[in-house]
């Protein structure tokens, strides 16, 4: 959420910046900017910064040119278009600013991960004839379990259904009984009265 409001905060800022430099009149903002070059270039500078004190980014990134400076060099070999003018450069550096973040962290997580030894990779190839059957017995152990669990839970339901006949049975007897008793406690009752 916050990277979301954040993205948002300085494609907007970029815009304007953008705007401010090529002449495009399709601004986000009310402001109301002068068509002095002085008060262009210090309101471009004074968004610069402001985008620099919120975003570890672009400080990270200010602090790379800075430190290497000649990469934006005419000069540089790295750089196929020479006569590329700073302001593409940079448009080019801003532009991309969202994937300086996700670029980073790749760049990160494949320096932290261990090189194996090469003697793994031998070990495993070695060892991939018995992976593969011993991964076929535990198919066919799996298909026997399946089996016989399908046998238990019919054995269970017959169980089930016996106990209950036979829960019913003793019921039935036991009713009976009881009115065999009470028929015959009735008629020893009506005799004597």
């Amino acid at each position: 959420m916050y990277y979301i409001v954040e993205k948002e905060i300085l494609e907007t800022r970029i815009s304007r910046i953008e705007n401010i430099v090529y002449g495009v009149n399709n601004m986000t903002s009310a402001e109301d900017i002068s068509l002095d070059i002085f008060s262009l270039i210090n309101f471009i500078e004074v968004e610069i910064n402001k985008l620099v004190k919120e975003s570890e980014i672009l400080k990270k990134m200010l602090y790379l040119f800075d430190t290497y400076s000649f990469l934006l060099d005419e000069k540089f070999s790295s750089f196929k278009v020479y006569d590329a003018l700073q302001s593409e450069k940079n448009q080019m550096v801003f532009s991309n600013m969202s994937l300086y973040n996700t670029v980073a962290s790749q760049m990160l997580s494949i320096k932290e991960l261990p090189i194996p030894n090469s003697d793994v990779y031998l070990q495993v190839a070695a060892n991939i004839y018995q992976l593969h059957i011993m991964f076929m017995s535990i198919e066919s152990v799996e298909t026997q379990l399946n089996f016989l669990s399908r046998r238990i839970a019919k054995i269970l339901e017959l169980w089930y259904e016996i106990g209950i006949d036979i829960v019913n049975d003793c019921f039935l007897e036991w009713d009976g009984r009881i009115n065999n008793l009470n028929s015959k406690i009735q008629k020893f009752y009506t005799l004597n009265i």
